[in-house]
């Protein structure tokens, strides 16, 4: 489950990978901080009846940020509410608030497509998204094990897609616990 080396600029990408680039934590607060894999995935590409998905768990719960899919992650891309941006194409927005009064959206392009009730996220929560050989879309999340579906998008993923860290607080940290493929981090900076 490693994701190889890394080389890698705090100054220019204001993330931090660590824990073998499997986690990755935002060091500034602003739309436009990011890391991506190097490995993009196709539903062409995936063999008929299965998946291809990535689980990982937040660090600070009182953070915002994403964690999606993404066919262009070194575009701008925001919420979709923020800066009139796009958004991300197939993503779980992470929303702290600042406090425990948390939850989650599933956004897509900018679109709430979904959002759990207030207090959902803890520090158990897994969340997982996937994807399949027909370009569906998948949203799971829970405290156990990741398996609990909470959306499945009515868009089909088309084209080549890149995991995406997308935070906007400083702190905001992910940790993929597993994916398929094992791709690594890329990261880049919009600035």
């Amino acid at each position: 489950r490693t994701a190889g080396t890394q080389s890698y600029n705090s100054t220019t990408t204001n993330v931090t990978l660590s824990n073998s680039n499997l986690t990755a934590t935002s060091t500034s607060t602003a739309w436009g901080n990011r890391a991506y894999s190097t490995v993009s995935y196709n539903p062409t590409n995936i063999p008929s009846g299965e998946t291809r998905e990535f689980k990982f768990t937040m660090g600070d719960i009182t953070k915002n940020g994403f964690m999606g899919f993404d066919s262009t992650p070194t575009t701008i891309s925001g919420h979709g509410n923020d800066n009139n941006a796009s958004g991300v194409d197939y993503g779980m927005y992470l929303v702290g608030n600042g406090s425990s009064n948390n939850y989650l959206e599933v956004s897509e392009q900018g679109t709430n497509k979904y959002q759990s009730s207030s207090n959902f996220i803890t520090s158990n929560t897994i969340f997982k998204i996937t994807v399949d050989s027909s370009g569906v879309v998948k949203y799971y999340a829970d405290a156990t094990d990741g398996t609990t579906l909470l959306y499945t998008s009515l868009t089909a993923m088309s084209g080549d897609f890149y995991v995406l860290f997308y935070p906007y607080d400083s702190g905001f940290t992910t940790t993929i616990t597993s994916w398929s493929n094992n791709p690594e981090w890329k990261e880049r900076n919009t600035v």
